[in-house]
C-alpha cells in the first residue's frame, strides 16, 4: 500500500483548494451546490454536484 499525501486549504466559506502528489483541485460552492475543477499534469476535469 502506498503513502497518500493530501493538503487542503479553505479560503472563506465557499472556496477550498486541495493539493495532492498528482495535482490539485479547486472546489467552489456551498452545501447544496458545488463546482469542482481537478487538474493533473495531463488532464483537467470539471464536475458539478447539486
Amino acid at each position: 500500500m502506498g503513502f497518500h499525501f493530501r493538503k487542503s486549504i479553505k479560503l472563506g466559506t465557499l472556496l477550498k483548494i486541495n493539493k495532492t502528489k498528482k495535482g490539485f483541485s479547486v472546489t467552489v460552492g456551498g452545501k447544496n451546490l458545488k463546482l469542482t475543477l481537478k487538474a493533473t499534469p495531463h488532464k483537467a476535469h470539471l464536475t458539478a454536484l447539486h
